[in-house]
This record gives structure tokens, sequence and C-alpha cells, in this order.
């Protein structure tokens, strides 16, 4: 590899012999030789994907980005798959504790923490924090129903609005189905006041509504699943 000193001696003795007439010329030729020594360029690595998304994604999870913006974030989220083995571990992904904050969302509704023009903050929590009433409640639907849903795991998604003065929360349980797909189940919506320390109304869902999420990393506080819907979700656990 040439160095750019040994560079600097080619472009004297080419100037000596006339090759090169002014300072112009030479600045020009080492400018060329020290870019074809560069070292090259690598892939970006999990982490940096990831704090990729985070900036693209601004501060209102997503909602507010124009189609070529979500394009960009769709291809860093392709790169981070890329960086984990699809499946590996990701069986395990109800059954880790924690909460998890929204960083990025392809949806413009309310999972993504949007309510009419506002835009809230977004988390998941498993479990639910009132856990034992949630299996209750879907057990309860389980027997009015013909097909009962397996309650394996509870969480909750919270939307706080307002800085926490309106929290509008979503109490769910889920069933891993396979290496990457868990079943979700929609117990009760419930509106309150002061970050959930006041209800105010809560509404169960009877028989229970269900979708599933398609999970493709689980890796380092960090979770990428799919809804039914279509719909992208990039996570971080609070606690990384």
């Amino acid at each position: 590899t040439r160095s750019l000193s040994s560079c600097s001696r080619s472009c004297r003795g080419l100037h000596t012999n006339g090759l090169l007439r002014t300072q112009g010329a030479r600045r020009r030729f080492c400018a060329s030789a020290s870019r074809a020594n560069a070292p090259p360029s690598y892939p970006m690595t999990f982490l940096s994907n990831c704090e990729a998304i985070t900036r693209l994604a601004g501060n209102q999870n997503g909602t507010d980005l124009d189609d070529a913006t979500k394009q960009i974030i769709q291809k860093q989220i392709e790169q981070v798959e890329a960086c984990c083995e699809r499946g590996n571990a990701v069986a395990n992904v109800p059954i880790d504790d924690g909460t998890y904050e929204l960083v990025y969302s392809s949806s413009t509704n309310t999972s993504a923490g949007k309510l009419g023009p506002f835009v809230g903050e977004v988390l998941q929590v498993f479990p639910s924090p009132d856990d034992e009433e949630v299996r209750a409640l879907a057990e309860q639907a389980n027997s009015k129903s013909d097909k009962p849903v397996n309650v394996e795991r509870t969480y909750r998604n919270i939307v706080n609005l307002f800085g926490g003065l309106l929290t509008v929360s979503l109490d769910a349980v889920l069933t891993v189905r396979d290496a990457e797909t868990i079943d979700v189940y929609f117990v009760q919506t419930t509106f309150s006041l002061n970050r959930g320390a006041i209800p105010v109304t809560r509404q169960p869902f009877d028989p229970l509504r269900g979708g599933y999420w398609k999970c493709s990393v689980n890796e380092s506080g960090w979770r990428v699943l799919t809804a039914n819907t279509g719909n992208v979700f990039v996570l971080k656990n609070k606690n990384v």
C-alpha cells in the first residue's frame, strides 16, 4: 500500500520529468492516489443500524414521516434483520419481562400512539401490571366462546398523551405459536388520567379480538415486530 509520502515523492519525480507542469496537477494526482489507498467501507453494525432508525424516526414514532423516509427506514430494518438469525430466541419474546418503548412504526393509528392529530409515547409492558385481572377477564371470555384461546402471557400497550395527562391502555394475552409468530388477543381498553393512576372508563372485549405478530429481531434489547396488518414496529427495552 502506498503512503501519502511515497505519493508525494512520485509527484515530485513526475514534475521533474516534465509530466506534471503545475502544482494543481500534482495535488490532483496525490488526491487520486490517496482515494485509491483509502480503507474499504464496511456494513453498519447491528446497533448502529438501530441508532440510525432512531434518528430517522424522529419524536413522533414515525407517524409524521413521508414515504421516502419510511422506505429508507425499511432498508435499515432489513439491515438489522440481516445481522440476526431469523427466529433465533424469538420464542422467548413474550416470556422475558420488561418495558419496551416504541421507536418507530409504519402505522399511523393508535398502535403508533396517534390519536387524532396528537401523538404520544408508546410503551409495551410485559406482563400487564394487572396480570391477574387480565387473565381472569380472558378466561371469562373463553368460557362463553366456542374457540377459547390459550392464556400464556399478558402484556399492556400504553399510549401516554399530553405528557401522561391522558393514558390509553390496551391489555392483551398472547401465546407463542412457533419460532417467530406470537398470537395476540385483546382483552380490555382503559382510559385513565395521570399516567394510569386515575381510571376513567374500561371497555372489555367480549369475545376477545385477535391478531398476531411476526418477530424478526429480538436482540440486545431491540425488537422488530410485524403485525398481521402489515405494520412494522421497532421497540427498545427502556432498561438497555
